[in-house]
């Protein structure tokens, strides 16, 4: 569906506002995740990109949920932005699917792991940070992605400088502690 107030075409399964006040937080999100996704979708050949002003013109949503979602879109790769006045925001145009979700959890740190593949045969390993925000809900912090290939080389050299990393550790720590004192 074409909308008359920026020619930004947007998906028709958008929630009435009474339905999604209705929503849990985390349903919330993952309703506005989605919209935005179909809408880069959508508009994946508009060379002007989309703004978060038109996101905010166009749905009935908070501008904050709105850059909160961009933030993951942003975070998975799904879209890019350049920046400027305004920043825009386009469809990545990647041709990739993902595959094998799995996850780690280090204390109280939660990472994701995933698999990408293009078409073109190169398979990247994802390693995504996720964080509990103010709610309590994961939401996608910083990330890094390794070709396959190189995986095992990248953990390897983690292993390697694991001695370093800790004599580095313990050091800080000390001096911590000395300015403490």
């Amino acid at each position: 569906m074409l909308n008359e107030k920026s020619c930004l075409e947007v998906p028709e399964e958008i929630p009435a506002e009474e339905s999604y006040k209705k929503l849990s937080f985390n349903q919330k999100k993952q309703v506005i995740e989605n919209i935005l996704y179909k809408i880069f979708e959508l508009n994946k050949n508009r060379q002007t990109g989309i703004t978060v002003d038109e996101l905010v013109k166009n749905l009935t949503f908070s501008k904050n949920a709105i850059l909160r979602a961009l933030i993951k879109l942003l975070a998975s790769r799904d879209i890019y932005s350049i920046k400027g006045r305004p920043n825009r925001y386009y469809k990545n145009g990647r041709v990739s699917h993902h595959f094998l979700n799995s996850s780690i959890i280090l204390k109280d740190q939660r990472f994701d792991f995933r698999l990408f593949a293009n078409d073109f045969g190169k398979i990247f390993v994802f390693l995504q940070e996720m964080n509990n925000d103010i709610f309590s809900e994961n939401q996608a912090s910083g990330g890094i992605i390794i070709e396959a290939d190189s995986f095992n080389e990248f953990v390897g050299v983690l292993i390697e400088k694991s001695d370093i990393v800790q004599e580095e550790i313990f050091k800080f720590k000390n001096k911590l502690k000395e300015m403490i004192d």
